[in-house]
């Protein structure tokens, strides 16, 4: 198992009505159906990447927030798929038009249907 470094993540050509981004990254080949490995919202509208290694805590200094992942932590949770197998990673970044209460802890995945994604 690694030591759950989250990687470095580029993009560009942000929508012009974006008022902040989340990430989340998903196993859809595990076992037990969508295995949550990170989400983290609230990311600056400004923000055009995220630094390698960033800590496993709730609350960021841009503000941004991480969420439970699947293996019951905060932050990222590298790949661990049992050796036999193989397992894709897919990595989603929504554009959206709103942004988190910073009181709202955990949201999952589920949020998809509350959140207003613009791209």
């Amino acid at each position: 198992m690694g030591k759950n470094i989250s990687p470095k993540l580029l993009w560009e050509n942000s929508p012009k009505n974006t008022k902040s981004f989340a990430l989340a990254i998903v196993d859809p080949d595990a076992p037990s159906g969508d295995f949550i490995h990170w989400v983290i919202y609230n990311i600056p509208p400004s923000a055009n990447n995220l630094p390698q290694g960033i800590p496993a805590v709730s609350s960021l200094e841009n503000k941004a927030m991480q969420g439970l992942n699947d293996f019951g932590r905060i932050g990222y949770g590298g790949p661990c798929p049992p050796k036999s197998e193989k397992h894709s990673y897919v990595f989603t970044l929504y554009a959206l038009d709103t942004g988190f209460p910073l009181h709202q802890k955990h949201p999952t995945m589920t949020c998809k249907k509350r959140w207003k994604v613009i791209s």
